[in-house]
């Protein structure tokens, strides 16, 4: 599995959601044709009390390295 370095520019996708990150979300994993990250805030009891998650995608393109 070849891997790259995350761009210096915006992601091509976000997903944000409120509670636990799903199975096919948690196992998701960089390879050559994208680079993710997955944030993951266990929650304050007052203002957020499930929590949330982040999901970010770079799709690679031909400048990347």
């Amino acid at each position: 599995m070849s891997q790259w370095k995350k761009p210096d520019r915006a992601p091509d996708h976000e997903q944000f959601e409120e509670g636990p990150p799903p199975d096919a979300v948690r196992q998701v994993e960089s390879d050559a044709r994208h680079h993710y990250e997955l944030f993951v805030d266990m929650g304050d009891p007052e203002h957020a009390p499930r929590g949330w998650w982040m999901l970010r995608r770079w799709d690679r393109r031909p400048d990347d390295v």
